[in-house]
């Protein structure tokens, strides 16, 4: 399943203006994703935790469905709870 994500309310920056404050350009973007850029080419993005969660999650989602589709056609076998 290939992955897409859009990004809400991307904000861009020059590089070089990013150089000179970083940590006051990061908050004034008001939790919106940061596009830095040299020569009008993306070099970077400053992404809000909870979009990284969200990306994370939905990576972890993907590596769990292909254990899962796997072990689909595995043997299965009767247990019983108190034979452990």
């Amino acid at each position: 399943m290939p992955f897409s994500y859009s990004i809400p309310n991307e904000v861009f920056i020059d590089l070089q203006t990013f150089k000179i404050d970083p940590l006051n350009v990061i908050g004034s973007t008001n939790g919106s994703v940061l596009a830095v850029k040299e020569k009008n080419k993306t070099v970077f993005y400053c992404i809000p935790v909870d979009i990284w969660s969200n990306i994370l999650n939905v990576l972890e989602d993907n590596e769990l469905s292909k254990v899962v589709s796997k072990r689909l056609n595995d043997k299965t076998f009767r247990v019983n709870i108190d034979d452990l």
